[in-house]
C-alpha cells in the first residue's frame, strides 16, 4: 500500500497472540454458542479482557 507520501509500504500486522483458556470458556459466532474446539488456526476473533485480574486468566 502507499503511505501519505505516495511511497510503497507494507501495512503493519494487526497482531497475533496465543490465548490460554479454561475448558469453560464460551465461544460465540453471531448469536450461536460454539464449542471451543471449533476454533481453527487462522480464524479471526475478538477477545474481551475486561475481567482480567493479576495472576488469573481473563
Amino acid at each position: 500500500m502507499k503511505n501519505y507520501n505516495g511511497d510503497m509500504e507494507r501495512p503493519p500486522d494487526i497482531g497475533r497472540a496465543e490465548l490460554l483458556v479454561p475448558a469453560d470458556t464460551r465461544v460465540w459466532k453471531g448469536d450461536r454458542q460454539l464449542k471451543l474446539a471449533s476454533i481453527a488456526v487462522g480464524d479471526v476473533s475478538v477477545v474481551n479482557l475486561t475481567g482480567e485480574l493479576p495472576g488469573q486468566p481473563s
